[in-house]
C-alpha cells in the first residue's frame, strides 16, 4: 500500500505491506507532532486512531492546532455528555446533536428536568470518564442497521434516523468504548 501522512504542511510516502492502524503507524514511523494526534482523516473522512488502513490513502493528522480541531472536539464532547447521562439516568434517551460556532447541544428525552445539581454531576460525570482515558472509536454502520438498532430501545432516535436518512448519506458511524460491547454505542 502507498500512504500519504500529511501533518503541518509536511508530507511523508510510506509502503506498506499489510494493513496497519493509524495509531501503530504513529507509534511505528513517527511524523512530526505524532505524539499530538487525536483524530485522522483518510480522504474525506474523519476516523478514530484505531482504524484499519488496507488500501493506499492520504492520510491527514488532526492536532488541537488544526482548524477543525475545535469542531471535532465538540464532537467528542457531545459523546462524553450523552456518556456520563446515561451513568446518571440510564432511561434517558439520547435523540440528536449539534455542534454550533460557540459550543454544542445534545436533545434527550425521558431525563429529568436538569438543574444546577443535575449540571454538575453531569459534568463531573464527564472528567471521570477522561481521566479513565479509555479509548473510544467509531464504526461505520448503514442508516438502517443504525435504525434498526435503536428502534427498540430508543425510539426517539430511531425516527429521527429515518428523518436523517431522508436528506443525507446512506452511512453512519457509531461509537462506543473499545473495550464496552455493542450495547454502549452512541451516535
Amino acid at each position: 500500500m502507498n500512504i500519504q501522512i500529511i501533518s503541518h504542511q509536511n508530507a511523508q510516502q510510506l509502503s506498506i505491506e499489510d494493513p496497519i492502524s493509524i495509531a501503530t503507524l504513529l507509534e511505528t514511523y513517527k511524523p512530526p507532532g505524532y505524539k499530538k494526534v487525536f483524530l485522522a482523516k483518510v480522504g474525506s473522512r474523519y476516523v478514530d486512531l484505531q482504524h484499519l488502513i488496507t488500501e493506499d490513502c492520504h492520510i491527514q493528522l488532526i492536532t488541537s492546532q488544526d482548524d477543525e480541531a475545535s469542531m471535532l472536539q465538540r464532537d467528542s464532547f457531545a459523546y462524553l455528555l450523552v456518556k456520563s447521562v446515561l451513568n446518571l439516568h440510564p432511561n434517558a434517551k439520547p435523540i440528536q446533536y449539534q455542534t454550533t460556532d460557540t459550543g454544542f447541544y445534545y436533545d434527550f428525552a425521558e431525563t429529568p428536568n436538569f438543574n444546577e445539581d443535575h449540571l454538575n454531576d453531569i459534568s463531573n460525570g464527564m472528567q471521570n470518564i477522561v481521566q479513565q482515558k479509555q479509548p473510544i472509536v467509531g464504526r461505520d454502520v448503514s442508516l438502517t442497521d443504525a435504525i434498526a438498532h435503536f428502534s427498540s430501545e430508543n425510539p426517539f432516535k430511531s425516527e429521527y434516523l429515518k428523518q436523517y436518512r431522508e436528506q443525507s448519506e446512506s452511512i453512519t458511524t457509531l461509537f462506543q468504548p473499545l473495550d464496552d460491547s455493542i450495547d454502549d454505542i452512541y451516535l
